[in-house]
């Protein structure tokens, strides 16, 4: 997030500082902020690609049972989740037959904020 914020405020000082009008401006963060989603979104299916093969290159195959702490799907992500993406990720692939979502803290939030992004 920090590389982010730092990225943002050198396109704005750059925008700033190159005399474009502020209509202009606003299109060019829109932009910018729309490619940082894009990113996130491919990273996050990369991640749930690699994931679901690595786990179930080691399983011949077969179903297999995840579990998952905390949340970690769009809510913590730009859309497609890190840990959720592998779970999504084996299921489009036929190889889920049950996830776990656990969490304890502040109140199941985890697990009660993953099943409701994945149900």
């Amino acid at each position: 997030m920090k590389k982010a914020a730092e990225e943002l405020t050198v396109v704005s000082k750059n925008l700033c500082e190159g005399g474009i009008s502020l209509q202009d401006m606003v299109k060019s963060i829109i932009s910018w902020c729309e490619k940082m989603l894009e990113d996130d979104v491919t990273t996050n299916k990369n991640i749930g690609k690699f994931g679901a093969e690595a786990i179930i290159s080691g399983n011949e195959g077969n179903s297999v049972q995840v579990i998952t702490h905390c949340n970690t799907g769009s809510l913590a992500t730009a859309g497609y989740g890190t840990a959720l993406g592998v779970i999504r990720a084996l299921h489009d692939m036929g190889h889920l037959s049950k996830a776990f979502c656990t969490e304890t803290r502040p109140y199941n939030q985890g697990a009660r904020l993953t099943t409701d992004e994945w149900f």
